[in-house]
């Protein structure tokens, strides 16, 4: 995953981010690959929120789109309802179980779920507050039944 900054107009916080997701998979031998765009921004205090899914920008959700809180603690719970201007609608539930060393980095494992329709993802994600972005990430993604499972781990790369 890269993130860069954007120049979209905030929503929530006072910075916005993109989001570069690129997945090289290989399921019996053959080879797959596939890229994301998606948007999340930042306000002053560091809490991350979720503003778009699919490249589908976020039009209502239940209650704050919180994907990170700033400052992030163990038992936290977020949750929200979000509607997208695809007419996608999603249910999102995260969970902060504990704090980890992941990569030589202080991290909270936050435990999340997105289900829309037959669609669905579960899985964990090591988060970083000083770096602002998970380092690790497990997961299993179900689409129309098909289901995948992942881990992904951060590496650097230069541009």
């Amino acid at each position: 995953m890269t993130v860069y900054s954007d120049t979209i107009t905030p929503v929530v916080g006072t910075r916005a981010f993109r989001l570069v997701t690129e997945l090289n998979l290989s399921y019996n031998g053959t080879p797959y690959a596939t890229n994301g765009t998606s948007y999340i921004e930042q306000d002053g205090n560091g809490t991350i929120y979720d503003t778009s899914s699919e490249g589908a920008r976020l039009l209502h959700a239940s209650a704050a789109p919180v994907m990170y809180a700033s400052p992030i603690s163990v038992g936290q719970t977020f949750s929200y309802a979000s509607t997208y201007s695809d007419m996608t609608v999603e249910q999102n539930d995260y969970n902060v179980l504990s704090k980890e060393t992941v990569a030589g980095y202080e991290s909270y494992r936050v435990h999340s779920t997105a289900t829309s329709g037959t669609d669905s993802s579960t899985g964990d994600e090591w988060f970083v507050p000083d770096l602002g972005m998970p380092v690790k990430m497990t997961g299993t993604m179900t689409d129309s039944g098909v289901s995948v499972n992942m881990t992904a781990t951060m590496s650097s790369k230069n541009f």
